[in-house]
């Protein structure tokens, strides 16, 4: 059975910048760090990498990939998969 993805940019990333606080020590918790906004801005997330794992290493288990959001910086690995696609 195909997979449709569908990831919110904007969200993956903040929510992943709060949780690097916490593990950096920026924050003592989750909820801490989402009540007075505390993030970790040097966190980074490469969407193909995401696209990798959510597909189990086999793209062909994926029948449509959608990113919602800003553009995501050129490094990300997403765009080479995009291109191959």
């Amino acid at each position: 059975m195909s997979k449709l993805i569908y990831v919110d940019n904007s969200n993956v990333l903040i929510e992943g910048q709060r949780l690097s606080a916490v593990v950096n020590g920026k924050a003592e918790s989750f909820c801490q760090a989402t009540k007075s906004r505390i993030l970790d801005c040097s966190y980074r997330l490469d969407f193909g990498k995401l696209h990798q794992f959510v597909a189990d290493g086999d793209p062909t288990k994926i029948s449509q990939t959608m990113l919602f959001g800003t553009k995501p910086p050129k490094y990300d690995s997403l765009w080479k998969l995009a291109k191959r696609a």
